[in-house]
């Protein structure tokens, strides 16, 4: 801020001693530094601090891992590079932040790295698997949808399933491997699988459970058990989601982290 700017020119010694690393939100594959700046800045005069907000790699262009690893290699950089202490670095992120946050907080106390100070995290989204029913219940005031927001940032998203590989090579005309049928010759095979799900078989105890038989998530909707052929995350494949560094809620333990505080925002009509 401008204020501090001035007050650190009459008086250098008035520089803050803490540091806030801050990792902003935007579901792994939207948002930025720039979107989120006015937050940060009011983050950092409140915490009288100076802030340091990396510009990590997005998702679908740049997938798992790397934003945790651009995220592990800022606060690195603090640590070697820039001779700040540990205990003066603070770390902060609100939504998919806040779960890279977590993510990184356990990756430094499994691999032994000094801890930060603290860590706060603002609505953190810490289950990509979306394995709690509360996710598609009515939210009244939520504003989002009851069933999610459906992202499709091409024609060539999500990625094909293994039905949709088997129909290409189905299609190749004999010694040539050169050949793909056009867009809408895959529109028009209307079949469960080409539509990313299939409904199976399959008893309730089932659901959400990877069998033997089949990788592949299983949902419950409308009385149906249906199992998730397409790739429902821009970050990962749907057999990665239950990864601790992308659902940092299927960690083991939250044991031996520095002191967290965690905000979970909630809007009542």
């Amino acid at each position: 801020m401008k204020s501090h700017y001035h007050k650190r020119l009459r008086n250098p010694s008035s520089v803050p001693k803490r540091t806030l690393l801050y990792v902003h939100g935007g579901a792994y594959f939207f948002n930025s530094v720039a979107t989120e700046r006015y937050q940060i800045q009011r983050h950092a005069r409140k915490l009288n601090c100076r802030a340091f907000a990396p510009r990590y790699r997005l998702a679908p262009q740049f997938p798992f891992p790397c934003a945790v690893l651009d995220v592990l290699s800022a606060y690195i950089y603090l640590l070697d590079t820039c001779r700040i202490p540990a205990e003066e670095i603070l770390i902060s992120g609100d939504s998919a932040g806040g779960g890279l946050v977590l993510g990184l907080l356990c990756l430094l106390r499994d691999v032994e790295l000094l801890l930060p100070a603290g860590a706060m995290l603002i609505s953190p989204w810490v289950d990509l698997m979306h394995s709690f029913p509360s996710i598609v219940e009515e939210g009244g005031s939520d504003y989002i949808p009851n069933r999610g927001f459906h992202h499709r940032p091409s024609l060539a998203w999500p990625p094909p399933t293994v039905e949709d590989l088997e129909r290409l090579r189905a299609s190749w005309p004999v010694g040539s491997q050169t050949y793909l049928p056009s867009i809408d010759t895959l529109a028009a095979d209307t079949k469960p699988e080409a539509a990313g799900y299939k409904v199976v078989n399959a008893t309730k105890g089932e659901i959400g459970k990877k069998g033997q038989a089949s990788e592949t998530p299983r949902v419950e909707i409308d009385g149906k058990i249906i199992e998730v052929k397409d790739q429902i995350q821009m970050l990962a494949p749907n057999e990665m989601l239950d990864n601790p560094l992308i659902s940092p809620v299927t960690q083991a333990s939250l044991g031996g982290l520095c002191p967290l505080l965690i905000v979970c925002l909630s809007f009542v009509g």
